[in-house]
């Protein structure tokens, strides 16, 4: 239903910054005649465009309407000439790449040429005002602080289709073929570049200008946002505004070669949930049958590691107390081979990532070759050592992201500095589940992760992981899609999870992947739990087995709660605990056919 151009709504939509002007009009009639205590004007501006844009598009519906940004449309907005380019509402969800590009200073309202003042906030400044008047009065200031905003690292095609265009089956979403039209060059590349060491594909950054402290306050790095906001194009704040105190308050030719995308914000709400929330119930049985049917096939009939895969890709945490955190399962898919014809090692895929990447919403490949790992501009961590900024390190992902490390890729040759450094962030991020951002002055500040780790390799990964698997390939030439030198079964299975099927197994790995913090044991199921393996630790020594480790009951009881989370119950029951103890045995038995000389449960793991 089309909305009626006199509604507020489509003025907003049309022309939101004669909407902020309006408000603007507004809140200097209702200044003039009160004689009550009011907030600064500015202040005061911020508020009441927020709440009425806040009220416009608080429903997903309304948000639908506006445009989604994409690289057609800032293609349209750069390509426009500057002085006639009308104000556009976009929406956008984002990711939170650095939190401090800048504070800025910047009049409050401006003069124009007829003499009347004008909102100079969310963009004012910078649409045509031509004034010979700058009022410096502090009164008439406001201040705003800057970040930068990049489309989600690691989204998946179906995913950033599903954002831009909400409410659309899987089966019309690819009848649409949208333009995927790249962003165009821009004379601020250098800043883009820095900024997107992520892996991020069809991606783009922009300048995010906050107007509320208590909002800007509020967000960390790695945060997701859905933002509405006013397109224009800006420069980041520079050490220069430091030393002459001189707010900028417009775009002039001067600066245009520094000039990025930038989105005045005028409503920005948390991302708590990647995805809209999931039917409550679903036939999880054949969901996951399904599934794992896909996965097995991918994985050349290995149905055990397919299990393992599974689980895997349901692993939250749910503990951190400390240095104990619990709920992770990275893993380790080892022995398995690199492809027959490997023309290039950093690209090719396995035909199971293939399959994921159509199920989850945020998937990263990392090769692991020496010249991937010692190339300076592949930082893992995050670091501060330009005037730029935080620069992006690739391992500055969302919660939740599956990072497949490629070590099949690794080949002879010497780590560098670079390499050795990326090493380091890895097995750290493995083992604390923190991830170090570092600073200036040496400052580093280790901020909480949590990712879904797996590792393909040839051998044992000199990753320290939560499990090994040893591949065991019944029809090894379905391991790797055409491109990477095998059959490649990934079309067809993924042809198989088409459509409504598609929209149905993300839903079901989203209930199963909530339902993980919740899962419960049950007193007297714990109480035999700790008894059954009391007693398979004494039998198993008596018949000369590795001795069992308290981590081998940890990772059973962890396993356990991902099975029963992946079958639809919110407690594990014995027969969960019972699946668990068959899978670990079974894994164990690969390794140990592999590992004769094996001398403890630990060194299976």
């Amino acid at each position: 239903m089309v909305v009626a151009s006199s509604t507020e709504f489509s003025k907003a939509l049309a022309s939101p910054a004669s909407v902020v002007q309006e408000l603007f009009e507004q809140q200097q009639k209702q200044s003039s005649s009160s004689t009550s205590p009011s907030p600064s004007p500015s202040t005061g501006l911020v508020r009441d465009v927020q709440a009425h844009f806040d009220r416009l598009f608080s429903e997903a519906d309304a948000r639908a309407k506006i445009s989604p940004l994409t690289g057609k449309v800032l293609k349209e907005f750069f390509e426009a000439d500057r002085s006639a380019r009308p104000t556009r509402l976009v929406r956008w969800r984002c990711m939170i790449q650095d939190t401090n590009m800048g504070d800025e200073v910047t009049p409050y309202k401006l003069r124009a040429a007829d003499g009347t003042w004008k909102s100079a906030l969310f963009g004012g400044a910078n649409n045509g005002i031509v004034t010979a008047e700058l009022d410096l009065d502090p009164s008439n200031m406001a201040s705003l602080t800057t970040m930068y905003g990049v489309s989600l690292p690691g989204q998946t095609d179906w995913y950033r289709r599903q954002v831009e265009q909400p409410g659309l089956s899987e089966d019309a979403v690819a009848m649409l073929q949208l333009d995927e039209a790249a962003l165009p060059a821009l004379p601020g590349v250098d800043l883009a570049t820095m900024k997107r060491k992520l892996p991020t594909k069809k991606g783009f950054g922009a300048l995010l200008k906050l107007y509320d402290e208590d909002l800007a306050e509020a967000l960390r790095v790695a945060n997701v946002v859905d933002l509405v906001g006013i397109l224009d194009e800006g420069v980041p704040p520079t050490s220069g505004w430091a030393e002459t105190g001189a707010p900028e308050h417009a775009l002039d030719e001067s600066n245009a070669t520094s000039s990025q995308p930038a989105i005045h914000v005028l409503s920005l709400s948390p991302v708590k949930t990647l995805q809209d929330a999931p039917p409550k119930q679903g036939n999880d049985a054949a969901d996951r049958g399904v599934l794992l049917e896909a996965i097995t096939r991918s994985l050349g009939g290995d149905s055990l590691s397919a299990e393992w895969l599974l689980l895997s890709l349901l692993a939250k945490i749910h503990t951190r107390k400390s240095s104990n955190v619990l709920g992770s399962l990275s893993l380790n898919l080892s022995h398995f081979p690199s492809p027959t014809s490997p023309s290039s090692y950093d690209n090719r895929l396995p035909s199971f990532f293939n399959i994921i990447s159509h199920l989850l919403p945020l998937s990263v490949h990392q090769p692991m070759s020496l010249s991937h790992l010692n190339e300076a501009s592949n930082a893992f961590s995050p670091a501060s050592a330009s005037s730029g900024g935080l620069d992006a390190g690739r391992l500055q992902l969302i919660d939740g992201t599956l990072v497949l490390l490629d070590e099949t890729s690794m080949d002879e040759g010497q780590l560098r500095e670079g390499g050795i450094n990326n090493i380091r962030t890895l097995s750290t991020v493995l083992q604390t589940k923190r991830l170090a951002y570092a600073f200036p002055f040496g400052t580093n500040v280790e901020m909480d992760v949590d990712l879904r780790f797996l590792v393909v390799s040839n051998g044992k990964s000199f990753l320290p992981l939560d499990v090994q698997v040893p591949l065991d390939a019944k029809d090894p030439a379905r391991l790797y899609s055409s491109g990477g030198g095998g059959r490649g079964d990934d079309n067809e299975a993924v042809a198989m999870l088409g459509g409504a099927k598609a929209d149905g197994l993300r839903a079901y790995l989203a209930r199963s992947q909530d339902r993980i913090v919740g899962i419960t044991i049950p007193e007297p199921i714990s109480e035999k739990i700790q008894d059954d393996f009391v007693e398979s630790r004494i039998k198993g020594e008596a018949q000369g087995k590795p001795r069992m480790e308290q981590e081998d009951l940890v990772r059973r009881l962890n396993v356990a709660r991902l099975i029963a989370a992946s079958k639809g119950s919110h407690t594990v029951e014995w027969d969960c605990y019972r699946e668990a103890t068959r899978l670990d045995e079974q894994r164990q038995e690969r390794l140990a056919r592999l590992q004769p000389s094996v001398a403890s449960a630990s060194e299976t793991k």
